[in-house]
């Protein structure tokens, strides 16, 4: 996916979030991904309707990040 468009840290947590402007009728699509001690935990999604990505990118709540990993996939 690239480099973030936006990323937090906050002990063993971080979110990246990554933008795609104009994604459908005006809105953004946006994703956030859950990462604790290099493995990711998890994936939210949403829309804004911001005149570009900056505006419309949400403030990390850290209390709703997953906290454990379900699965570690071995990447072939």
């Amino acid at each position: 996916m690239g480099a973030p468009d936006d990323r937090q840290v906050k002990g063993a947590y971080e979110a990246w979030q990554y933008c795609i402007s104009g994604a459908s009728f005006g809105s953004n699509d946006h994703k956030i991904i859950w990462i604790q001690s290099g493995l990711v935990t998890g994936i939210n999604s949403y829309k804004s309707h911001s005149a570009g990505c900056t505006g419309g990118m949400r403030e990390i709540r850290w209390e709703s990040a997953p906290n454990e990993v379900i699965e570690v996939r071995p990447r072939y």
